[in-house]
């Protein structure tokens, strides 16, 4: 159950949420190659490019795989307004493939675990015919629910 995309989905759709920042672009670039000792690494670097009260971010960061690093360079450009999106943490991401319409137009759906500093855990999930795409989505909604759960404590939908 997605419960923080639905409250994310619920609270756009009633406008009872502003548009915390937007995320123009980003790029992913996944490696696997030898270091310098000779043994195989996988290195994956995130761009981002975020817009917050009109001023534009460009981050850059690293990560333990494609998602870690474009949630690193997510949350370096949004935890300039936002610092409470450094206390979402990733603990589970789930891919399942949809069947494909058309051969192989398949769309796939992320669904990804996160919890917060006080261990309260909440999922959200990503649909699009790329699973990076998909994986950006459902990573998004988790820290729109983190800054609507920071400003909003008291509010429901």
């Amino acid at each position: 159950f997605a419960d923080a995309s639905f409250e994310v989905l619920a609270r756009s759709i009633i406008s009872k949420i502003p548009d915390f920042y937007e995320v123009k672009s980003f790029r992913i670039i996944d490696e696997r190659r030898k270091n310098a000792l000779g043994k195989l690494v996988n290195v994956a670097e995130a761009t981002a490019k975020v817009v917050i009260d009109g001023k534009e971010y460009n981050e850059i960061s690293e990560g333990s795989g494609p998602v870690d690093a474009l949630a690193r360079a997510i949350k370096k450009a949004v935890s300039k307004k936002y610092p409470e999106v450094n206390q979402v943490s990733l603990i589970d991401y789930k891919v399942r493939i949809m069947q494909a319409e058309k051969g192989t137009g398949a769309i796939t759906r992320v669904q990804i675990e996160s919890k917060d500093k006080q261990n309260n855990r909440f999922n959200t999930i990503g649909v699009s015919s790329n699973i990076l795409d998909a994986s950006f989505n459902a990573l998004n909604d988790s820290l729109i629910y983190q800054i609507i759960k920071t400003h909003h404590k008291t509010k429901k939908p």
